[in-house]
């Protein structure tokens, strides 16, 4: 998964702190797509997404749509 993916993840998913932070970092990755400090802070923050004990993760389904 890159970085964009990760960002995106959090955004659809994550806590609403969490998907700011990770709107922000993919504002800053498009000018600077290769830019080792925003891929840090994204590795950060998707770790932090992946480990968070209070979140739950919710998966929409075609079931959840009627």
């Amino acid at each position: 998964m890159d970085a964009r993916d990760q960002l995106t993840e959090i955004i659809e998913k994550g806590a609403p702190a969490q998907a700011a932070k990770a709107r922000e970092l993919l504002d800053r990755m498009a000018p600077a797509p290769d830019d080792a400090a925003i891929h840090a802070q994204t590795d950060a923050l998707f770790d932090a997404y992946l480990h968070d004990p209070y979140l739950t993760k919710v998966q929409s389904s075609a079931e959840d749509h009627g």
